[in-house]
């Protein structure tokens, strides 16, 4: 049997499973982590999204910044301007037995103290609101505010006019009637009448109700303007005054508002001459909670007509009848009427007529009849 050497055949030589296993091929080379080895840091595709997503960030933040400054000093502006004025409002509340409307009085009603005083302080022939100068300068006045609607902001704005262009004269109270508002205009000066009646006129011009006031307890004079109810004049609230005010008068750290209360609603106090700002009077004892206020009215219709009137008390009387057994006249019957009106609470007297009834040891026993005036 031929013997076959198997190494001299040039066969492939195969291994048995016991002297081991088949070389292993050769590894080619990764392309791609020799790439991702060579690359430089900064290049790779995720730092440079880590990076920009970064200043991304970064803008944000710096944009967010500006915004939070910007918010800050605004709000720090609008404090400077708005948020250091404390106002405290005080309501004086008159009842009806204080308040006269010297423009329409009720003479049967009135005392003859009221009748005497509307008199002397009803300025309702002056206060003129269809005047073409009056509504002129007021269209001037509101020049900030004007096409709006009646409100607060042009109240201020004809407070504001008067104290810039009208000249405080002190003139007594009692002395003078006030001019008529389109000559306080040309003169560019008043006393405490004027203002009120130039600042009546304005507002009155504008759609406002407006009156002049005058209190017993001072010798002063001054415009209240309506903020609230009936629903027949227009209507300012008062958040909105308490608003403008603000705006208005940043200067002012403490502001105190006195608000007159009647059976009309509320009204703010317009004083040219006595305050600094509207919504008060600086003047003493004007504003007691005592006090009998006279007010005005405009009396004069569009087309100019004036309906004022001069009131008269009329004779109300009451006949007190006894023998004065010491008086010699008539005339000397006039001191006991007096008293006895002054006991029934009227306030005058006049002797009508005394008839002598007898003589006694020189003296005349007279019937006095005396008629009292309330």
């Amino acid at each position: 049997m031929e013997e076959k050497n198997s190494l001299n055949t040039g066969s492939p030589q195969k291994l048995s499973p016991v002297l081991g296993k088949q070389p292993l091929a050769k590894k080619k080379k990764n392309k791609s982590a020799k790439e991702s080895v060579d690359t430089p840091w900064y290049k790779k595709w995720w730092v440079i999204v880590l990076i920009l997503g970064g200043l991304f960030i970064i803008l944000i933040g710096v944009i967010a910044l500006f915004v939070g400054v910007f918010y800050f000093l605004n709000q720090t502006s609008t404090a400077l301007t708005q948020g250091n004025l404390s106002i405290t409002t005080n309501i004086h509340t008159y009842r009806d037995a204080q308040s006269h409307d010297c423009t329409h009085l009720d003479v049967a009603t009135a005392s003859e103290q009221t009748v005497s005083s509307c008199n002397a302080y009803n300025y309702c022939d002056k206060i003129e609101p269809h005047d073409i100068v009056v509504r002129e300068f007021a269209k001037n006045a509101i020049t900030a505010h004007l096409g709006e609607e009646y409100s607060t902001a042009q109240i201020l704005d004809v407070y504001a006019w008067t104290k810039q262009n009208v000249a405080y004269q002190n003139v007594p109270l009692d002395d003078f009637a006030p001019y008529r508002p389109s000559e306080t205009i040309a003169l560019k000066t008043g006393d405490c009448k004027n203002y009120g009646v130039l600042i009546s006129s304005m507002i009155s011009s504008m759609g406002g109700l407006a009156r002049v006031a005058v209190p017993s307890t001072c010798p002063h004079a001054f415009a209240e303007v309506w903020i609230s109810q009936p629903k027949t004049y227009k209507n300012v609230s008062l958040s909105s005054l308490l608003d403008d005010l603000r705006q208005r008068y940043p200067l002012i750290a403490n502001m105190s508002l006195d608000i007159i209360n009647d059976s009309q609603g509320y009204w703010l106090i317009l004083d040219g001459a006595g305050a600094d700002y509207p919504g008060t009077t600086s003047i003493d004892h004007c504003l007691d909670k005592n006090a009998e206020m006279y007010y005005s009215y405009s009396c004069i219709s569009p087309d100019g007509k004036i309906d004022k009137q001069t009131y008269k008390k009329e004779q109300i009387s009451k006949t007190f009848t006894w023998s004065c057994a010491t008086c010699d006249s008539i005339n000397d019957c006039a001191p006991e009427c007096k008293s006895v009106c002054k006991t029934n609470d009227w306030a005058g007297v006049k002797t009508a007529s005394g008839v002598i009834t007898k003589k006694y040891l020189g003296k005349n026993y007279i019937d006095c009849s005396c008629s009292c005036y309330k």
